[in-house]
């Protein structure tokens, strides 16, 4: 995250490119993706890459799914609104409940992180995003 962002406007990053792994994991029990399953996200956290990082100056944060073959198939997968003021260290975010299936079907997918800057941010930022998702047998 580059320094000097504003606290008026939404900012997007978009990280391309990120392996689904989908196939290998229902591989690993025994299902293929002809199989009925629903994909839905389960855990994310927000942290420093090289320092811990009080994120008490985002306001609201949240993480999309977009299909790297169709861009206009995007769905939410974790969020948070009204960080509080006071908060310390890494954000655990909440996750979604939308369907993922469709995008996660294919190899690859893009994320797209919309952050709300509650105030200013002097100096450049590194963060990671850690996450998962759940595979479910639907009937």
């Amino acid at each position: 995250m580059p320094g000097g962002l504003n606290t008026i406007e939404t900012h997007i990053f978009i990280i391309r490119d990120i392996p689904t792994l989908l196939e290998p994991n229902l591989e690993l029990f025994g299902l293929t993706s002809m199989d009925p399953v629903t994909v839905n996200s389960t855990r994310a956290t927000l942290s420093g890459s090289f320092q811990s990082i009080d994120y008490d100056f985002i306001g609201e944060i949240a993480v999309r799914a977009r299909s790297a073959r169709n861009p206009s198939l995007n769905r939410e997968m974790f969020f948070m609104e009204n960080i509080p003021f006071n908060h310390r260290g890494e954000l655990q975010l909440f996750s979604s409940i939308t369907d993922l299936t469709e995008i996660m079907k294919e190899k690859v997918f893009d994320m797209e992180v919309r952050i709300r800057l509650r105030s200013f941010v002097g100096r450049d930022i590194q963060h990671k995003l850690i996450f998962s998702y759940g595979v479910f047998l639907s009937e």
